[in-house]
């Protein structure tokens, strides 16, 4: 139930920012840009007002971009373990898979990326794109593959082999 709520409180974060408005969301990315800036150029404040406008409105689509997948990627991270929590049962003679898990996670954090492009698009100043809603779909994919990987520990196939692993090592 924890990775339940961890994820509608995420897809909730995701929403209030998409309902940003144009002059909002791009004050955000400008923000982090000039955090970006500083960290790579120590004498970006140096730069004349001219340069660092032109620097900053550069990587405002990178930035925008980026955030994009960084956010859905830690949905598909919060969505793994909670997919994983809501089909388990001690009925179960084997736990499901991690690939089966995954693409149980994959579909509601993919209609929480349309959704989000919707709330977008009814936002004043801002945009919706299907790349966007492509590109956080990646971002989950990335997310469930990496918390996959973890939770069963390095085993690319999943669960399966880690529990087998297991119930051997019981019984020797």
């Amino acid at each position: 139930m924890l990775w339940i709520s961890v994820c509608a409180v995420w897809i909730g974060l995701i929403f209030l920012l998409s309902s940003h408005n144009g002059t909002q969301s791009h004050g955000l990315s400008t923000s982090v840009a000039r955090i970006i800036a500083k960290a790579m150029y120590p004498d970006f404040g140096a730069w004349s007002m001219t340069e660092q406008t032109e620097w900053i409105d550069g990587m405002d689509s990178l930035i925008r971009k980026m955030a994009h997948f960084a956010e859905y990627c830690a949905l598909g991270m919060f969505a793994f373990p909670a997919a994983r929590a809501l089909l388990s049962s001690p009925r179960r003679k084997q736990p499901l898979s991690a690939f089966r898990c995954g693409m149980i996670a994959f579909y509601p954090c993919m209609a929480a990326a349309a959704a989000d492009e919707f709330i977008q698009i009814s936002s004043a100043g801002r945009v919706s794109t299907a790349a966007d809603v492509i590109l956080d779909c990646a971002g989950v994919v990335i997310g469930i593959i990496v918390m996959g990987l973890l939770l069963s520990g390095g085993e690319a196939s999943g669960g399966n082999a880690a529990a087998a692993r297991r119930k051997k090592h019981r019984n020797a």
